[in-house]
């Protein structure tokens, strides 16, 4: 369940070589020089029509590397170049000759450095379900009308799955992020020697915390385009009637217990006007904030993991102060089944206008910390990525890129990856007061789910948990490349 960098001797790979051929020069190293030939045959196979009909035809250089560095983006820095590593890093058959990936692998090269035209440059983007809150359909529209605007030479065919688990084979892209399975199972492109290769790609035009939510095992796996920074809304009303202060913007978990306590001591629950709990979450964002809030230093352990887990139990023993949504379908969350009210509850930005509404009297302030250290508030990342299976993985690279300064839609408030693109847009200026105060105090502790913490606190877990089935002592393990159920 480990990934090993092995460095092998440099006299594994033999001295350097060069060969010449008709429109390509193949640069190896000793030991791969048997596949010299039959590289350069289907190399000149690939090329030879539009060689032939370039009157400027320009010879191509082949590197086949002893490492794993590919052909730089943007401004490349030796045109006309290609570099692929060696078969032996790639795949080799039973036979222990170059196997499919490697051929698929420099053929999608080779078509990189074809002049573009609009058949040959079409890439098919799949998009998620139309969810209550996310980049939506008409984000990605006006950003794909605008990139083609730009780059005549490319048609971007946008495509809404049903489910996020379907099919990708098919796509070069999706614009959602990838789960840690899809990853395991070769299906999503990396993306790192691309960041460090391109020298258009301004990698420090980020937000800290939502650029760390794409990398995994010192790797990056997808684009972050936007973050969902969930906040702590409360029931002023409830807090003047149980004559209790009203929560600071740096409370702690201890004042919170016990505002609940209280609250539920002073309102009795059959003298309600409204049968509503003290606390309520639909999602499982406190989980994660209870257990990032164990330690100074935010990460998920089985004791961290086991430490919330125990105390969702606790909480919800007793309905009337919080509600188990564990049991709940995904359909029954998704369309907001307990959007009840409540004294204190977890939601998003989007939702602010909403309680408001409600509540009529409402206060808005992040999680809660310690006496030690502020509250640690879990972050969603979003953005995309390129599969596996892309036959124009640079191309899809500039649509990234692109898509990282693209504004999504100001209703839905998310916050953008790049600080350029939130002084662009005033974002942090053009939130509701209360709302901004409380996000301002919270996004500098803010801490992204990555992309291995998301195996933790799924549904059916919590669902075991609160129901006393058991309590699980580590995440769950991944199957590699092999398919998961």
């Amino acid at each position: 369940n480990q990934w090993r960098q092995i460095a092998i001797a440099p006299d594994f790979w033999g001295a350097e070589k060069q060969r010449h051929y008709d429109w390509v020069a193949i640069t190896y190293h000793e030991i791969d020089e048997k596949w010299v030939n039959s590289i350069a045959a289907f190399v000149m196979t690939e090329i030879r029509d539009w060689q032939l009909n370039s009157p400027n035809h320009t010879n191509l250089h082949l590197v086949i590397r002893p490492d794993y560095r590919p052909t730089a983006v943007g401004q490349p820095l030796v045109a006309n170049t290609i570099h692929i590593s060696s078969p032996r890093l790639l795949a080799l058959d039973q036979n222990g000759q170059p196997a499919a990936p490697f051929w698929t692998r420099l053929r999608q090269e080779l078509a990189n450095q074809q002049p573009a035209t609009p058949q040959q440059a079409s890439i098919r983007f799949a998009l998620p379900p139309l969810l209550p809150v996310g980049i939506h359909l008409a984000d990605y529209k006006q950003a794909a009308t605008e990139f083609m605007t730009q780059y005549s030479d490319i048609t971007i065919e946008l495509v809404t799955l049903d489910d996020i688990s379907a099919d990708l084979d098919s796509f070069d892209g999706a614009g959602f992020t990838p789960t840690l399975q899809q990853i395991v199972r070769g299906e999503v492109y990396d993306l790192t020697d691309f960041v460090y290769n391109d020298p258009d790609f301004d990698r420090a035009d980020f937000y800290d915390q939502i650029w760390q939510g794409a990398w995994w095992r010192e790797r990056m796996w997808f684009m972050p385009q936007a973050a969902n920074l969930p906040v702590i809304y409360y029931d002023k009303n409830d807090y003047r009637s149980a004559n209790l202060p009203e929560p600071s913007l740096r409370w702690t978990w201890a004042e919170m217990m016990a505002d609940i306590q209280q609250l539920d001591d002073r309102l009795p629950y059959e003298q309600r006007p409204l049968p509503t709990p003290r606390f309520f979450d639909i999602t499982t964002d406190i989980l994660y904030a209870y257990a990032y809030n164990q330690t100074p230093n935010p990460q998920l352990t089985p004791t961290t993991v086991t430490a919330a887990l125990d105390w969702y139990t606790q909480m919800v023993s007793n309905p009337q102060i919080m509600p188990d949504v564990s049991a709940l379908s995904a359909e029954e969350r998704r369309n907001g089944r307990y959007r009840w009210r409540a004294s204190i509850r977890v939601d998003q930005f989007v939702y602010y206008e909403h309680h408001l509404q409600i509540l009529g009297q409402m206060g808005v302030v992040p999680f809660p910390g310690t006496d030690q250290f502020d509250g640690v508030t879990p972050l969603h990342i979003e953005g995309s990525f390129i599969t596996s299976h892309s036959q124009h993985p640079r191309i899809m690279w500039q649509w990234l890129k692109f898509l990282s300064y693209y504004p999504t839609t100001s209703h839905y408030r998310l916050i953008p990856a790049r600080p350029s693109v939130a002084d662009q847009t005033n974002y942090w200026q053009t939130l509701p007061r209360p709302l901004s105060e409380a996000a301002r105090a919270a996004f500098p502790f803010a801490h992204p789910i990555t992309l291995d913490d998301q195996l933790y606190f799924d549904w059916s877990i919590v669902t075991a948990v609160a129901a006393g089935q058991h309590t699980p002592q580590q995440k769950p393990r991944l199957r590699w490349f092999t398919p998961t159920p």
